[in-house]
């Protein structure tokens, strides 16, 4: 669906108007200031923002990138995200929590919810200048912490 329904996708051509101006809605020539007819605007706070955010959240991390069992965190990525987005290296990037650098590393460039793609290990490089690699696709523990922390510098999670 975001390869036709994010403006960003769309030709602009059908938007009528560049696409890098991507607006939740456009003044009407009703409106009394002639100025602004035509105008595009972008709403605050407005629900169809959260859906995105949340949208963009569930494709990276997954709906629920941590969870508490057994007296433990433990931190999984869970990421849905198509094929077409990986670059021709196999790498998708975005920030987590507004800071950490997140690197999906697919070089066979499969969709990520594909039954056979599967997270092999992600190396954690520490703001403090340590690096960690864990196998597998679960962070526990002190480690799940200290991500939710934000004291992680970079992950790259390799496919």
């Amino acid at each position: 669906e975001i390869k036709t329904g994010f403006v960003c996708f769309t030709d602009p051509k059908i938007y009528k108007r560049s696409i890098l101006e991507n607006s939740s809605f456009i003044c009407s020539s009703a409106f009394p200031d002639a100025q602004n007819h035509g105008r595009g605007f972008i709403a605050r706070l407005s629900g169809s923002t959260v859906e995105f955010i949340d949208m963009w959240v569930r494709m990276t991390v997954g709906a629920k990138p941590f969870s508490y069992e057994n007296g433990e965190l433990s931190f999984e990525l869970k990421p849905a995200i198509n094929s077409a987005f990986f670059d021709k290296d196999g790498k998708f990037s975005f920030k987590l929590f507004g800071s950490t650098d997140v690197t999906y590393i697919n070089p066979s460039r499969k969709s990520t919810y594909a039954k056979d793609a599967e997270i092999k290990k992600i190396e954690i490089f520490w703001k403090d200048g340590r690096k960690q690699v864990v196998d597998g696709k679960i962070i526990k523990g002190s480690e799940a912490s200290k991500i939710r922390e934000v004291r992680a510098k970079v992950l790259k999670v390799h496919f």
